[in-house]
């Protein structure tokens, strides 16, 4: 069997293996994730968040990049705060 290298590879696609296979693919890497699951099942855990997931962000302008759809009041109008890397 011919399989392509890569720098990384991931087992699993919980919350954490997607995180570290979505930093190393912002950092360059080539990367294999793999699951096991059926894809009704994938997720790990994250299925019981209800479709949140805790990101690092210093303010609005970080969040308005990840929900393009927010307009220019909710970004002026709504304190969002911050969750730095101090939080996690």
């Amino acid at each position: 069997m011919d399989i392509p290298e890569h720098d990384v590879i991931v087992v699993g696609a919980g919350n954490a293996a997607t995180c570290a296979a979505l930093s190393a693919t912002e950092n360059g890497a080539s990367v294999l994730q793999l699951e096991i699951s059926p894809e009704a099942s994938r997720g790990g855990n994250s299925a019981f968040t209800g479709g949140a997931f805790r990101i690092v962000y210093h303010g609005a302008e970080d969040l308005a990049r990840l929900i393009p759809d927010m307009n220019e009041t909710e970004l002026r109008d709504v304190d969002f705060g911050t969750y730095t890397v101090d939080h996690v």
